[in-house]
């Protein structure tokens, strides 16, 4: 799986490591990736990406990119319907 510097990517793996959007389908191999990015993740860094995606929860998509841009590179999410 492609990897990803684009807040926006890093913002979807940290949303979508362990309870996926259930509005979107994405692919298992994107959701694996997702799984092993996490898993791979230093504490501070899980923290982070916990903060982005609670951020993201509360519809705050500004604020949740500027978090998730202090993440390493993660699996560029694909597109989907």
């Amino acid at each position: 799986m492609p990897q990803s510097d684009d807040p926006r990517d890093k913002l979807l793996a940290a949303v979508n490591y362990g309870r996926p959007n259930p509005g979107k389908t994405y692919p298992k191999s994107y959701l694996r990736a997702c799984s092993e990015w996490f898993g791979e993740l230093r504490p501070r860094d899980r923290e982070i990406a916990h903060s982005a995606a609670m951020a993201y929860g509360l519809g705050d998509d500004d604020e949740a990119e500027r978090i998730a841009s202090r993440l390493p590179s993660a699996p560029k999410c694909p597109v989907v319907e």
